[in-house]
């Protein structure tokens, strides 16, 4: 009896320690699965974290760039805008050179074709008027007559004003067409080419 006891004992021993092996081995797999399953899990993390910032620094970037881009052309508008500022305000007297005077003439007849009108008033700042009469009276000399059509010579009216913007305008007393030659509207429609220049030399000097 006590042999089977010791046998008994002997057995539920080593069962135990089977149990105890196999519940040791069963919670070294579980927490094996959950580092595997933690360290997935953290990599994954990492990798939408890093890919978060990856995303911002982009869009920093990109947004500071932007901001680099506007301020840079606001300074440049700035700058063409003092530029012409500038070019604006010596018009006035722009129109009081030789160089000026000089290109009345060519100006006045090509301004002159764009009108079929006979009667023309020509407007002008004060003080410039006999320019343009002297251009007036050389383009008429030149012009052949119309008499043989029945028609009268174009006559052409020089008027002064102090408000007058640099240069002239042409009239057409029955047609109304205007057409205008003065400084500032040629200076407007020549910006987009000179602007490109004033760029390329604002890069030169850089």
């Amino acid at each position: 009896m006590e042999a089977l006891i010791a046998r008994l004992e002997r057995e539920a021993e080593e069962r135990c320690v089977e149990l105890v092996a196999d519940a040791e081995g069963e919670a070294e797999r579980v927490r094996q699965e959950a580092e595997t399953r933690f360290e997935r899990r953290r990599e994954e993390a990492q990798r939408v974290l890093d890919e978060e910032l990856r995303r911002q620094d982009a869009a920093a970037g990109a947004a500071a760039r932007t901001s680099v881009r506007t301020v840079l052309l606001r300074a440049r508008r700035n700058a063409l805008d003092r530029v012409f500022q500038q070019a604006r305000a010596l018009l006035p007297e722009a129109v009081r050179t030789e160089a000026w005077a000089s290109s009345v003439t060519a100006d006045l007849r090509q301004a002159l074709a764009c009108l079929g009108d006979t009667d023309v008033v020509v407007s002008c700042p004060a003080g410039l008027g006999d320019t343009l009469r002297t251009a007036a009276s050389s383009i008429l000399k030149a012009e052949p007559s119309n008499a043989a059509s029945g028609t009268d010579d174009r006559r052409i009216q020089v008027q002064e004003g102090e408000d007058a913007s640099p240069g002239f305008e042409v009239r057409g007393t029955v047609t109304g067409v205007r057409v205008d030659v003065t400084l500032p509207t040629r200076l407007a429609g020549a910006r987009p080419e000179l602007e490109m220049r004033v760029l390329e030399d604002l890069e030169a000097r850089r």
